[in-house]
């Protein structure tokens, strides 16, 4: 980012290491299961939502499509939280079409959680508690809290 500002997330202009990409991912996750520990769900989870300055830290913007929904209802709750990992998984599809390091072991881990965030079976996708706890292992930022 110029000056050290913040900017939007573009794959056709951006290049990340695959460490800033771990940074990234691991933050929006944390935010998304912040937002569904609380019954909302963003509705909007890609890469031209998140605004990040570039050493990993990113912040989760546009909260047009979002939405409340009863955390006692567990069955509604978990649907729409596997149904929010998926388009993570599309963003995370994103955030690796922007690394520079694709072969990197980081890389490598970013593409296994995407196609479990993209299964088709949506009962196989992990919850966001699940991604978070897996990014944790690539990120640097896991002294860093969201809540």
């Amino acid at each position: 980012p110029a000056a050290g500002g913040i900017e939007m997330l573009h794959r056709e202009t951006q290049r990340v290491d695959a460490a800033v990409a771990c940074d990234i991912a691991y933050g929006i996750a944390s935010a998304a299961r912040h937002l569904h520990e609380r019954g909302i769900i963003h509705g909007d989870l890609y890469a031209h939502n998140i605004l990040h300055h570039g050493g990993g830290r990113a912040l989760l913007g546009d909260f047009g499509a979002a939405s409340l929904y009863d955390t006692a209802d567990r069955r509604l709750g978990s649907a729409l939280q596997r149904l929010e990992v998926r388009a993570f998984g599309y963003l995370l599809e994103e955030l690796i079409a922007c690394c520079t390091e694709r072969t990197a072991p980081m890389a490598s881990g970013l593409e296994a959680l995407a196609a479990a965030c993209l299964s088709e079976d949506a009962a196989s996708r992990p919850s966001f508690e699940a991604v978070v706890s897996e990014l944790q292992r690539w990120t640097r930022t896991t002294t860093r809290t969201t809540t």
